[in-house]
């Protein structure tokens, strides 16, 4: 793990996280990793 990183609780519906788990699975990804990513494009979104 890296020195950065934190830990948390994340409370999520079923259905989300199940839908994550999907997209994860598809792109080879951790749902941790997907939730990464999303969270990252989505950031970076909302900047420009």
């Amino acid at each position: 793990m890296k020195a950065d990183t934190k830990h948390f609780k994340l409370n999520l519906p079923t259905d989300l996280l199940d839908q994550l788990r999907e997209i994860a699975g598809h792109e080879c990804r951790s749902v941790t990793a997907q939730i990464v990513l999303m969270l990252r494009k989505q950031i970076e979104a909302d900047q420009t």
